[in-house]
């Protein structure tokens, strides 16, 4: 436990998003390590930390987030790799997420018009629909924005 809480303290040297952190760590990091029956954390804190950091930057999404932690906690590569290796990384251009919202608007017209008469639970089904069709990439703060201008 000493060594869990020595990781934490000096992961926060690298991120102010200590309730990630301590959730990621606790979660996830600890799930795999007792899963794969080993003592030693496989990764260091400034991979961690950097994590947290690619998340709040929106770089990749909270979803993306748990397949690259897998990915580091068994390879010990730092999450930038993994997101290039892997290409996760989020698409936050507007003008591409855009075109995908459209689509997805263009093929359910009768969910965009109960949305647009104010069935507000759509915007789920719809920010789904898109994230679908890319692959879970897309900002879905951006998605779910664009879906409301675009009605």
């Amino acid at each position: 436990l000493k060594e869990l809480g020595d990781f934490f303290q000096e992961a926060t040297n690298y991120t102010k998003e200590y309730k990630a952190l301590s959730n990621w760590l606790l979660n996830d990091v600890l799930g795999f390590m007792n899963e794969n029956q080993i003592e030693e954390i496989p990764i260091i804190p400034k991979q961690l930390a950097r994590l947290t950091e690619l998340i709040k930057e929106d770089v990749i999404s909270t979803k993306i987030a748990k397949e690259v932690i897998k990915d580091m906690l068994s390879t010990k590569k730092d999450p930038d790799i993994v997101i290039e290796q892997r290409g996760l990384k989020q698409i936050s251009n507007e003008d591409e997420i855009k075109s995908v919202v459209i689509s997805v608007l263009e093929k359910f017209p009768q969910e965009k018009d109960r949305l647009k008469n104010g069935e507000e639970k759509l915007i789920g089904f719809l920010v789904g629909e898109v994230m679908k069709i890319t692959k879970g990439k897309a900002n879905p703060k951006l998605v779910n924005k664009l879906i409301k201008e675009c009605l």
